[in-house]
């Protein structure tokens, strides 16, 4: 059987359009700040995936921003860590090495469905401007709540709001947080993602 002729320049064995291959953009293991998105299902079942990291995409988006944020990341980083296939090393505040960790709540109703909020090491949740992620809810308290980077971990502490913090529909004043966790904030429904 005759094996299919390669592009020129294209090293043997590697099949067309993997990272690194010409005519692909960045460096070879580095991310594609843009992939390609893969719909499936049809009609109000239709669901959009990332095809690079796998994640679940809103309806809205037409590009993968979880991607694009690690793509910039990935080229801001020193030449000696982007060779790391883990997490980068950073230092917080006091000092102390830790790992980088990424995470975004997404609103999922209201004026603000399918904004993307990218978590700070210490990011307040609440509806004064002060607050990192400043939601539109009238439920909702001016400074509800809290996530912060501990240890590996995103921990979401209640701040003594009215209404309650729920993950998952049962109410928390402290919670490890995992990768596609619903949370309420008052009546306002947010999805955490996590890489």
């Amino acid at each position: 059987m005759q094996q299919p002729a390669m592009p020129p320049g294209m090293p043997p064995g590697m099949p067309p359009g993997m990272p690194g291959a010409p005519g692909m953009p960045g460096p070879p293991g580095a991310p594609n700040p843009n992939p390609p998105i893969r719909t499936s299902g049809f009609w109000i079942f239709k669901k959009k995936w990332c095809t690079q990291c796998e994640q679940q995409l809103d309806k809205t988006w037409d590009a993968c921003p979880f991607c694009a944020q690690i793509a910039m990341q990935a080229a801001a980083a020193p030449a000696k860590l982007q060779k790391l296939k883990t997490q980068a090393l950073v230092l917080d505040p006091s000092g102390v090495a830790g790992v980088q960790l990424l995470g975004w709540l997404i609103p999922l109703q209201g004026p603000q469905k399918g904004e993307l909020f990218t978590l700070q090491p210490v990011t307040t949740i609440g509806t004064t401007p002060e607050c990192t992620v400043c939601l539109q809810d009238k439920f909702m308290s001016s400074k509800h709540a809290e996530i912060k980077a501990e240890h590996g971990m995103w921990i979401l502490r209640d701040s003594g709001s009215t209404n309650g913090t729920y993950v998952n529909n049962r109410r928390v004043d402290r919670h490890e947080l995992v990768d596609n966790d619903f949370i309420k904030f008052g009546s306002a429904m947010c999805k955490f993602k996590a890489l």
